[in-house]
């Protein structure tokens, strides 16, 4: 009996899927059919049926299957009535609207150039935020630990708050040699900024006590203070600058 409730889990999202493959191959369609569709929805019942089997055994599968069990169902109907109102009636089509196994059969077309830009994307992204946090580290680390500093850096910090990253993409991209750099330029000043901002606040709100007792220990250079007092007090600062 406990394990058909565990089973019960993954059953309505298969029921949905089996929905979306009876609809399918029952109802006529109004456009060119490419067969993909029902590849991909079989692969994703295949996917809910192994958890469905494993939820058997293991309570952690179990209830990771029951919280997500609604989501994919809802994955599943969505597809159902997309190609239903494309593929099957023609009440939307293409080129606006194109149908779910249209979709699909172009993304598996053309999935040489599209990985192609998903990595260049991703190259393009990280290293603009690599960039973007180290220049963030190098300025708010001093501006947080010596006055001289922050009474440079902090006016900078608060002018450049209000303005969006956005603005500042025509001059990127003027002053850059190519288009990628214009972009890692703009992605670094985004990141740099809050990533900034976050080290210097949270370098302020670190308590002087612990700097003492970290001195009264033995951490006597400054090195050793940033090391073990400053830089873990701030991570919180850290991750939620990088987070934003």
């Amino acid at each position: 009996m406990k394990k058909i409730k565990r089973m019960t889990c993954g059953l309505l999202p298969l029921l949905a899927g089996a929905a979306v493959l009876i609809e399918h191959y029952t109802v006529p369609n109004a456009q060119a059919v490419s067969g993909t569709l029902p590849v991909f929805i079989g692969i994703l019942m295949c996917g809910v049926l192994i958890l469905t089997l494993l939820s058997i055994q293991s309570s952690s599968v179990l209830n990771w299957l029951r919280d997500r069990s609604a989501w994919y169902t809802a994955i599943f109907l969505i597809f159902l009535v997309l190609d239903v109102l494309t593929q099957k009636t023609g009440i939307f089509g293409p080129p606006m609207f194109p149908s779910p196994d249209r979709l699909l059969a172009e993304l598996v077309l053309d999935r040489s150039i599209l990985l192609d830009c998903a990595g260049n994307s991703l190259k393009l992204l990280f290293t603009g935020y690599f960039w973007g946090m180290l220049i963030g580290l190098l300025t708010g680390i001093p501006a947080g630990r010596s006055r001289k500093a922050r009474y440079w850096i902090a006016p900078i910090l608060r002018v450049l708050a209000p303005i969006p990253s956005v603005t500042w993409m025509a001059l990127f991209f003027v002053l850059s040699k190519s288009l990628f750099q214009g972009c890692v330029a703009m992605v670094a000043y985004s990141v740099w900024y809050p990533v900034a901002s976050g080290i210097m606040r949270g370098i302020l709100q670190v308590d002087h006590a612990y700097i003492e007792a970290a001195q009264t220990l033995g951490a006597s250079s400054e090195w050793k203070i940033l090391r073990y007092v400053t830089l873990p007090s701030v991570l919180p600062c850290l991750f939620q600058g990088m987070m934003r």
